[in-house]
């Protein structure tokens, strides 16, 4: 379920926009947010007290201005996919400087918010299937999964090692997390899970990762580990195939 924050100076013109929010009739909307100030609605994404998924963000917020509070919002909440909003037709050309995935003329006409909303809706999901979304103390962090090597259980931390040579750690347990991973993770020992898409040899009971580290396979879980990248890599060998044969 996903949150939705309207930010405009006019309060009227905030009201507004989430009136045809709701008529759009969103089946992940959760709630939406109506805020008037910028910083007024960073202070509550810093406090935790809001977890937008969606901000629609006037550019012009009085005094304030809203490209770049859009852009102190993605650091805060890397996921949140932005959509601005002006009375103004002219792009002002410090928009491309933040990422967003729709620019809207007011007043908003509904097959454009329509549009707008799908747009964002759409990259939600795509960032949920194909990246590794991590909270701790530090911030936020979305992690492409084809980046990562392996998930390593550390008391009650985990750790994950990507490919930059970074790791990025947080408090949770495994089970926390499988869900959210795509096929190619595989639980090979009780504290580790590994990518297979980044795995360079696998052993009788071990893997060895192409950052050369070597990744134990316990005795628990070696028959369906062996199973798993058997099956991965028949899968992986016919798409290779598949796409020779359509070239």
């Amino acid at each position: 379920m996903w949150d939705i924050i309207i930010c405009d100076h006019d309060s009227s013109a905030a009201k507004e926009l989430g009136d045809k929010v709701e008529e759009l009739h969103i089946p992940q909307l959760h709630q939406i947010h109506l805020y008037t100030s910028g910083q007024a609605l960073l202070d509550e994404i810093t406090d935790q007290r809001v977890e937008p998924a969606l901000v629609i963000m006037d550019i012009r917020l009085g005094e304030e201005n809203g490209i770049e509070t859009a852009g102190q919002i993605q650091k805060l909440r890397p996921p949140c996919q932005i959509i601005f909003t002006s009375e103004d037709r002219t792009y002002p050309e410090e928009i491309y400087e933040v990422e967003h995935v729709y620019f809207l003329v007011k007043p908003v006409r509904m097959e454009s918010l329509d549009k707008a909303v799908k747009c964002g809706i759409r990259r939600l999901r795509i960032l949920k299937e194909e990246c590794l979304y991590i909270r701790n103390k530090s911030g936020d962090f979305v992690i492409p999964m084809d980046e990562i090597y392996s998930l390593e259980k550390e008391k009650r931390k985990i750790v994950v090692r990507t490919v930059s040579g970074e790791a990025c750690s947080f408090y949770g347990k495994f089970e926390d997390v499988e869900g959210q991973l795509k096929q190619t993770f595989v639980r090979c020992h009780h504290s580790f899970i590994v990518n297979m898409y980044r795995v360079k040899t696998m052993g009788k009971d071990f893997f060895i990762l192409w950052d050369d580290r070597k990744i134990p396979i316990s005795r628990t879980y070696v028959k369906q580990v062996h199973q798993e990248f058997e099956q991965y890599a028949r899968r992986s060998y016919d798409g290779r195939k598949s796409g020779a044969a359509g070239r």
